[in-house]
């Protein structure tokens, strides 16, 4: 394909690319995904947020998570803005790898010092005029460092309350935390909540958060109360 490319038989754009990295995440193929990361360089084809993320997330779901976080940084120096679903993708795969302290001590780490990346001058000098960054430091051989923002989503809680396991206390502090953030818990939110309870036989705890979902407006369905007859 990329022979083709290179003799004009084929012409691929950012979409294409993006589907084809798209693709191979979803397989856990992240060699072939990296492999199109090295194609698009060698047309002059700029990244954009989708194929970072879909990059991000094929290194996730192969459960190279380490890898996923060098690829988040090699994004910002590339000067793509990540987003919380950046974030999310290797949150979601320490919680799916059952890496539950990990995901809250990367969480805490982020939310307290954000992401720091080293920039090379030329690096910095080709961010966009829109590229978010809450600090900059000197960095060495004249380079620097900026600390990137984690601003966390409903999404983002919803990942740590199913990291909680059977801890239903933690669980609900969590969704305390997202409220103390100015976020509203969503139906899925309360549906963790709820699963929770009944994992943890704590059946006042699943009749009381059915209750509370009921008084805060959010329509229940099927699914929210078969989770809330599991908790009774």
């Amino acid at each position: 394909m990329k022979k083709k490319e290179h003799d004009g038989i084929l012409k691929l754009d950012v979409f294409t690319y993006s589907t084809m990295m798209k693709v191979f995440a979803e397989a856990k193929m992240w060699k072939m995904a990296s492999n199109i990361k090295d194609d698009m360089r060698a047309v002059g084809a700029r990244l954009n947020l989708v194929t970072w993320s879909s990059l991000i997330n094929a290194y996730a779901n192969s459960g190279l998570v380490d890898g996923a976080i060098e690829i988040l940084e090699e994004m910002i120096r590339d000067g793509c803005q990540p987003t919380a679903p950046c974030f999310n993708i290797i949150l979601t795969a320490l919680v799916k790898s059952c890496q539950y302290d990990r995901a809250f001590r990367l969480f805490n780490s982020w939310i307290e010092f954000g992401i720091k990346v080293s920039l090379s001058l030329e690096q910095k000098g080709s961010l966009p005029d829109n590229f978010t960054f809450c600090e900059e430091h000197p960095g060495t051989n004249g380079g620097t460092i900026l600390v990137v923002p984690f601003r966390p989503t409903v999404t983002t809680y919803n990942i740590l309350m199913m990291a909680c396991g059977t801890n239903d206390e933690r669980a609900k502090s969590v969704m305390n935390e997202m409220k103390r953030n100015g976020l509203c818990p969503d139906r899925i939110s309360w549906s963790i909540l709820m699963d929770i309870y009944g994992t943890s036989k704590n059946r006042n705890g699943a009749i009381q958060a059915l209750r509370r979902m009921q008084r805060v407006g959010i329509k229940l369905n099927v699914s929210a109360y078969t989770v809330a007859i599991k908790g009774m």
